[in-house]
Formats: structure tokens, sequence, C-alpha cells
């Protein structure tokens, strides 16, 4: 009993085949004995129950944790693409506005010269009037013509 009580489930319990008292108290102990490698073998079997659940729980959860760093790997990869192809976009419209900057600068230039050329023009042609009018002989102008003629 002693060795029993000290967890030894390995101890035969003799006498449980006699007919009095002590072979009524054999095998209560030896109910007793086989009642605590049950208990044993119960305690083993939810121990490595419970190691299985957590090592399924720890496979779920890195299972999880991958999916999670895939997914988070894809949005990465498509924000960095759309980073890209804005990055591009502005520079295909940087490139454009410059053209069209340029362009205009010189539609401008041309204009400003083409301005600048007829007002040098109309200030000749004005100057060139004005000497023909000094030149003229005194008499009668456009006007007067017009004006005798009724209209």
């Amino acid at each position: 009993m002693n060795r029993l009580s000290s967890g030894d489930t390995d101890v035969s319990i003799p006498g449980g085949e006699r007919r009095d008292e002590l072979g009524t108290m054999a095998q209560a102990v030896d109910i007793f004995r086989r009642n605590m490698i049950e208990t044993l073998s119960l305690r083993e079997t939810q121990e490595a129950d419970k190691q299985r659940v957590q090592q399924e729980k720890l496979a779920l959860q890195r299972q999880m944790a991958e999916r999670f760093e895939a997914d988070v790997r894809g949005v990465m990869s498509a924000v960095t693409k759309a980073t890209t192809d804005m990055q591009r976009v502005a520079g295909e419209i940087t490139t454009s506005v410059a053209g069209t900057s340029r362009r205009t600068a010189a539609a401008a230039a041309a204009v400003r010269g083409s301005l600048h050329q007829r007002l040098h023009r109309r200030r000749s042609d004005r100057g060139v009037r004005l000497l023909r009018r000094r030149d003229r002989p005194p008499g009668r102008t456009f006007r007067d013509r017009s004006r005798s003629r009724g209209g």
C-alpha cells in the first residue's frame, strides 16, 4: 500500500483471491490501483490532446500570419505599381507642360515680333504720309473735294 500511495501502479496486490476480510481489502486496493492507472492514462491523454491543440493553434496562427503577410505584400506591390505609374504619368505631364510652355513662349515671341514689325511699318507709313502732305502744294484736300460734291 505504501508503494501504491507513492504512485507506483506496477505493484501487484496479493490476496485478492481470498474469501475473508483481507481478500475483500485486497480487492478494494486493486480497484484503487486500476482507477489510478485509468486516471493517469486520462491525464496523459488530456495532456497529449492539450499539446496537440496548442500545436494546431500555433500552426493556424502561423498560417494566418503567412496569409496576412502575403496579402500585405500584394497590397504593397499594387501600391508600388500605382506609385510608379503615377510618377511616370506625372513625368509625361511635366514633359507635355514644358513643351507647351516652350511653344507658347515661341508663339508669344512671334506675336510680339509681328506686332513690333506692324508698329514699325505703321510708324514708317505715317512718316511717309506726313512727308507727302508736307510736300503737296497747298490747295484742296480730299476732304475739301468731298464736301464740294455734296457729300
